[in-house]
């Protein structure tokens, strides 16, 4: 192995809904390759990869004792022979990296992918307020400035990192997101005997939204939707997966608008278990006020389920054209239910959408994001 690599992830959660899960899986492939250092700042299991020989879990969470727990093994890292430094998303493993590497030589390259400038707090009178600022926003602020690259999605979303932040084009790396085309496969599974053991109507259009519950991922129209997709389809189910800060208001809506027969919340689904609820659906909504870019269309389009989605972020980077016409202006969700409802009407639609992308998604297979990992730890300036 010649390569050799200190990856920073913020968490260890192999039973998470959350998208840590493709996280693990292209580490295990990529370590059987390169020389990786695994650096976790909070495990909640015991590690658990194939090939990976060293791995360190932070131990210290207060701000202070932290930073200096990572200036110290970042540096210990660093003479082992560890140039390249690579951080998903944690503000203070990328400034500490970027110190360490501007000290001692090498790169740190990181990892962020989301429209922060939109949701940067403001100043109030408060320690809440200022801690926020300080902590979030500013932490950020200076990651960006100190490492050496940072790695986004997508074209739109380093356009958006250019114009919002003053980076400049030849610091921002772009590598997609990416699904196991193996474990993502709808031929695995049985649609009628998913239905079956998920307690799903067998005949009715499912609908399937996977997110994080919170107003940044659309759950506040969920119940709108869902009311003018079901005056036109009055058989139609939606199933939501997912948990966050919106359930109880979710759930409050759903009771209060009649809608329990037709709207199931499922709560938390380890990302492992995610494909069958894909398996059992024939749509996926997203909704979304804030993506930058959003593996649940990946993973759709990896079953065979086609999608209606909102334009943010870097999400119309994922399609082909003829996809473009399950895009909706955010926020619009008169046009957004339907979408719904003429998609689910048309069958020949939907088989077009599906095998569009049963043909896109093969750009974001694990193997081909590998091939884009490597090569942007070269650390040149891209095109």
């Amino acid at each position: 192995m010649s390569k050799k690599l200190c990856y920073i992830l913020p968490q260890y959660t192999p039973k998470s809904s959350e998208h840590y899960f493709h996280i693990y899986e292209l580490i295990d492939d990529l370590s059987r390759s390169i020389d990786i250092f695994l650096v976790i700042e909070d495990a909640v299991e015991p590690i658990n990869f194939k090939a990976m020989k060293s791995v360190y879990v932070l131990r210290f969470a207060s701000f202070a004792l932290g930073l200096l727990e990572r200036l110290a093994i970042f540096t210990i890292i660093r003479l082992k022979g560890y140039k390249t430094f690579y951080v998903h998303q944690s503000y203070f493993s990328a400034i500490a990296a970027s110190l360490v590497t501007r000290l001692f030589g090498g790169h740190t390259l990181y990892w962020h992918c989301g429209l922060k400038k939109d949701y940067m707090h403001k100043w109030a009178l408060s320690w809440k307020a200022i801690k926020a600022k300080l902590f979030d926003d500013y932490a950020f602020l200076l990651a960006i400035r100190l490492v050496q690259f940072l790695v986004t999605g997508s074209e739109t979303m380093r356009n958006y990192y250019v114009a919002n932040f003053g980076l400049p084009q030849h610091k921002i790396k772009i590598m997609p997101n990416w699904v196991n085309l193996e474990r993502f496969k709808i031929d695995k599974f049985n649609g009628k005997q998913l239905r079956r053991e998920l307690e799903l109507p067998m005949t009715s259009k499912v609908v399937l939204f996977v997110h994080w519950l919170s107003p940044r991922k659309g759950a506040q129209y969920l119940v709108k939707i869902a009311k003018e997709v079901s005056r036109t389809i009055p058989d139609v189910f939606f199933i939501i997966v997912g948990e966050g800060p919106y359930m109880e208001t979710l759930r409050q809506e759903i009771a209060e608008n009649g809608l329990e027969d037709s709207m199931r919340l499922v709560g938390s689904v380890p990302n492992q278990e995610i494909p069958k609820y894909y398996a059992a659906a024939d749509l996926l909504i997203m909704p979304s006020e804030e993506e930058g870019f959003p593996r649940v269309i990946l993973e759709a389009m990896a079953m065979d389920v086609p999608f209606v989605a909102t334009d943010v972020g870097g999400t119309k980077d994922l399609m082909t054209e003829n996809q473009m016409i399950c895009i909706v202006r955010r926020g619009d969700m008169s046009s957004f239910a339907k979408k719904v409802i003429n998609i689910l009407k048309d069958n020949e639609l939907r088989e077009v959408l599906k095998r569009e992308g049963r043909e896109r998604i093969k750009h974001f297979s694990k193997e081909k994001v590998i091939e884009i990992f490597i090569s942007n730890l070269a650390c040149k300036k891209p095109n």
